[in-house]
């Protein structure tokens, strides 16, 4: 605050004490305003002059705090599995910090119009349909909108699908094996293949 001839500050009709500047005419003051998140509340800060002048202006504080997205599951790089020409779905779950009670948060995955997720404390879950047609590698985008409909935070998660009627069988042995002899007229041949998953 710059005022050669300052006499004194107030906030909402509370006198603050002034600090001078490095500069001449120049003041600081310290004060403690609380506010709760999402709370907004005006203030009025006045100051006069030895001579009686006086002006007043007025403010809104808001206390905004940041929005985190943690998304949980699946985790990052993960080989999901699905068969056939349905496709298959997964779970999406993310942890949030500094959500609001207007805020709204949901997910998209490339395909389709985004979807909102359940949230329940601090947890937001959702179930999201992959089609076959999406096997390879995905990402699915969490957001948090604001009551304006404008984005104020989001998370992206990458991970893979691979359908398994896409993987080729291979033939692990025979009994009885290839080129065996004195088998028995009437025994039954056994076929046996690799397993077909991704996972180790």
């Amino acid at each position: 605050m710059t005022d050669a001839s300052l006499a004194g500050v107030s906030l909402n009709d509370r006198t603050l004490g002034l600090v001078p500047g490095a500069e001449t005419g120049h003041y600081q003051f310290d004060t403690l305003f609380n506010l709760t998140a999402g709370e907004s509340r005006s203030i009025v800060l006045a100051a006069w002059d030895y001579a009686g002048n006086r002006t007043e202006q007025e403010y809104v504080l808001a206390f905004t705090p940041a929005v985190g997205i943690e998304i949980l599951a699946p985790r990052a790089g993960a080989v999901l599995e699905m068969a056939g020409e349905d496709g298959a779905s997964v779970d999406i779950i993310a942890r949030l910090e500094g959500l609001e009670d207007n805020h709204q948060v949901r997910i998209s995955s490339g395909a389709g119009e985004p979807q909102s997720m359940s949230v329940s404390d601090n947890l937001a879950r959702a179930s999201v349909h992959f089609e076959a047609v999406q096997a390879g590698a995905v990402e699915v985008i969490v957001e948090v909108l604001d009551a304006e409909s404008t984005v104020v935070a989001s998370a992206r998660r990458q991970f893979e699908w691979v359908n398994l009627d896409d993987i080729a069988l291979d033939v692990a042995r025979t009994e009885p094996e290839n080129a065996a002899s004195d088998i028995e007229p009437n025994r039954s041949i056994g076929v046996f293949s690799t397993a077909r998953s991704t996972r180790p």
